[in-house]
This record gives structure tokens, sequence and C-alpha cells, in this order.
């Protein structure tokens, strides 16, 4: 079935990569994330209404994973357990298995370290190996190069581009949505621990 490795009797830890793991929530996340939610563009380059100030308890209920069809994890650097923003997958369709990703790297002096790409990787081997999923899916704006480029590197190719979506600064930016199937997924990234015998 799409989706399915052979684990034998160890168990993979899906959820580190390289430089990250993805954790529930813990004491401090919630504030941490609030105080970057302005930092360098950071909600320009997202759907956000950016009129609202979102408080911490905003944040810490966002980040307990209530929604039934969503899974939301806190990013950490595997050096110290750090948080370095959040990651998600949202949308969970069971019967057409598919979800919607997103993700953010709070502080700007975190990002371009490809600390979002290694936690696009775990999200997708959780989604891909562990959910069974058959496509993940996400949505950019035009404005966020950045982003693109990160899902570039992880694979995802760009399926539609609806013009002129977003209004921001007294400009028009296009939102691109991009997907990247299981089986794509799994043959560029031979690599992924979930690959090698590792037991814990």
């Amino acid at each position: 079935m799409a989706g399915q490795s052979k684990r034998g009797n160890t168990m993979k830890d899906v959820l580190r990569g390289n430089k990250v793991y993805l954790s529930h929530q813990r004491a401090g996340d919630a504030e941490y994330i609030a105080r970057y939610q302005w930092a360098d563009g950071s909600a320009r380059n997202s759907e956000w209404d950016v009129s609202h100030i979102r408080e911490p308890e905003f944040f810490r209920k966002m980040l307990s994973g209530s929604n039934y069809d969503a899974f939301i994890f806190v990013i950490r650097r595997l050096s110290d357990d750090a948080p370095l923003g959040w990651i998600e997958l949202q949308d969970v369709s069971a019967q057409h298995q598919t979800a919607e990703l997103g993700i953010t790297i709070s502080d700007p002096q975190m990002r371009g370290q490809g600390f979002g790409v290694d936690a696009i990787n775990c999200l997708l081997a959780f989604a891909f190996f562990e959910m069974n999923l058959f496509k993940v899916r996400l949505e950019f704006n035009a404005n966020n190069p950045a982003a693109a480029k990160a899902y570039t590197k992880v694979g995802f190719k760009t399926e539609t581009i609806e013009r002129q979506a977003l209004y921001l600064d007294g400009r028009w930016f296009d939102r691109q949505i991009a997907a990247i199937f299981s089986a794509d997924w799994q043959a560029t990234h031979q690599d992924w621990p979930e690959f090698s015998e590792v037991s814990r």
C-alpha cells in the first residue's frame, strides 16, 4: 500500500530529523511564538489577518492540537531542545489520504539554516509512513521566496497559481498551491532515518 515501508523489528523515530525533532507543546512555547509573530515579516508572509495581535493564549490553544482533523507539533533544535517554531498537518482526509501542511520558523535568525526543510521532511515522514497519506499539499504567497525555495528543495511542485489573491501593503500578490506525493518523496529521500535500522 502507498506510503508503507519495511519496518523489521525496530521502531523508527520518524519525528526526528538531522537538525530538529517534533514534539508536543511545553511550558514557554506559546510565549516564544507570540513574541516573534511580527518578526521580519512573519505575519506578512502568512494568510493571517495582520490587524489582530495574537496573545500567548491563542498559540497555547493552537499548539494543544484540539482539532480532530489536525496534527500540530513544536519544532525543536536537536542540539539543545530549544523551540524554533511550529508545523502542522491540517484538513486531514482519511478517505482521500490527503492533508495540508503549514510551518513557521519564528525567529528570523534561525531561518536559512535548514531547520525548516528538516522539519518538513520529519512531518512528511510522519504523514507518509505513519498516517499512510498519499499526497500532502501546501499554500504559500508569492512575496515569500524563501518558503518557495525550501518547498522546492523538499520536492513540492506547484499545481495551481491563484492570481492576485492577497492584498498586502498596497499590492496584490499571487498565492501558489503546491503538493508532493508519497512515492515521489520516498524516491528522493532514501537516506531519511526511516529507511535505516535505527533502534530506540
